[in-house]
């Protein structure tokens, strides 16, 4: 519906029949403005894009678990190495409030406590997120790590680490909600 809405857009603009709209421009309005409101658009990075996450030490991928964002997560055990992580990099600068979420997938032995690392640049938050194992339902949900001012035009990174988990950890995908 949408693609069409900006499709006819374009070519009442252009005067041309709708098959002769360049798709590509379509494309590209969609992409840089998805709500066509001129808002900035949400940032969601699955662990599918492998050129924007980074994995260092014993992460397995599962493919179409139950549970997951996408097709896919990559799981790691519990371990005491500070280096084993998973690195969701954004793919732009970014500039201005948003909220910063990570997918919790419905997976049994999930971890309660997850750390992690919000890098801008030379600048580093840690957070560490427990969740109450007895009753969270948050699983199979977006979890809030927080809202975040980011100032430079530096491409922010997400990190995950294994080390302090109390079971296994998920590292299935990263949304950025800018902030109105």
């Amino acid at each position: 519906g949408q693609t069409a809405g900006v499709a006819a857009v374009s070519a009442i603009n252009n005067q041309v029949a709708i098959q002769q709209v360049d798709i590509s421009n379509v494309q590209q309005i969609l992409t840089s403005n998805p709500l066509l409101d001129r808002s900035k658009p949400e940032i969601l990075i699955d662990d599918a894009q492998i050129s924007q996450v980074k994995t260092v030490g014993n992460w397995t991928k599962e493919m179409n678990k139950k549970g997951c964002y996408g097709s896919s997560l990559l799981l790691a055990s519990p371990t005491a190495d500070q280096n084993t992580k998973a690195t969701f990099k954004s793919p732009n600068p970014l500039k201005g409030n948003y909220s910063l979420y990570f997918y919790l997938p419905n997976l049994e032995n999930n971890s309660t406590i997850f750390n992690w690392d919000i890098k801008q640049g030379s600048k580093k938050s840690a957070i560490q997120i427990k969740l109450d194992g007895s009753k969270s339902n948050l699983k199979g949900e977006w979890v809030l790590l927080g809202n975040f001012n980011f100032k430079s035009q530096v491409k922010p990174e997400v990190v995950l680490y294994t080390k302090g988990a109390n079971g296994l950890v998920p590292a299935d995908a990263i949304l950025w909600v800018p902030i109105k």
